[in-house]
């Protein structure tokens, strides 16, 4: 009973892989460039944003917590901190306006369900993967991710998916990955006529 529950991470694996999917049979489906363009850049700022924006507010609430150490935080604090987390991010690309400081106060993940913007990066990153690896194989993919759902609270991550015949310690299973985004990225180049990614 205790470890029915997918964790955080899996249960968002499972719904990301299925937008993946769906984001996929809705492109094999389309005849207009156009949408096609728009449903591209929907995916790939999605999977940008899910990547690198999570990461920021994994990274404030970090900080958050070890700060809380040593005391109580004002909300001036906690603007400073989600400034300079997000700053990193932004750099001096996007000019921020002063009540964007505030911005980690409308965000109810940081009281209700503690880190759970990481578990939004960790399954970005894992179906990105994984979704390439369904790619390469088809329908043989498809019991090895019916274990990983099924496993439930039973198990870690690693050892979840190690089942599956994958190392999440092995940089090479992270990097393709991403070499799935630089596809729909050369996807999304090519129907507007540009060259692809080097």
């Amino acid at each position: 009973m205790l470890n029915c529950h997918l964790p955080l991470p899996r249960a968002a694996t499972a719904s990301v892989f299925g937008e993946m999917l769906l984001t996929r049979h809705l492109l094999s489906r389309e005849s207009d460039p156009a949408v096609k363009v728009d449903l591209l850049c929907a995916k790939i700022e999605d999977i940008i944003a899910t990547t690198f924006r999570q990461n920021v507010l994994t990274r404030f609430e970090e900080r958050m917590h070890n700060e809380r150490k040593n005391g109580l935080l004002t909300s001036s604090r906690l603007c400073t901190i989600w400034w300079e987390e997000n700053e990193k991010l932004y750099g001096n690309t996007v000019e921020m306006i002063g009540p964007y400081a505030w911005g980690w106060s409308y965000i109810s993940h940081f009281i209700h369900a503690r880190f759970y913007c990481y578990s939004y990066t960790f399954a970005e990153l894992l179906v990105l993967s994984l979704y390439q690896n369904y790619q390469r194989e088809g329908k043989n993919f498809i019991p090895a991710y019916e274990a990983i759902l099924a496993s439930g609270g039973s198990r870690s991550p690693g050892d979840t998916v190690r089942h599956a015949g994958i190392d999440l310690e092995d940089p090479g299973f992270w990097q393709h990955g991403y070499d799935f985004l630089r596809n729909l990225i050369d996807e999304l180049k090519e129907l507007l006529g540009e060259g692809t990614c080097n």
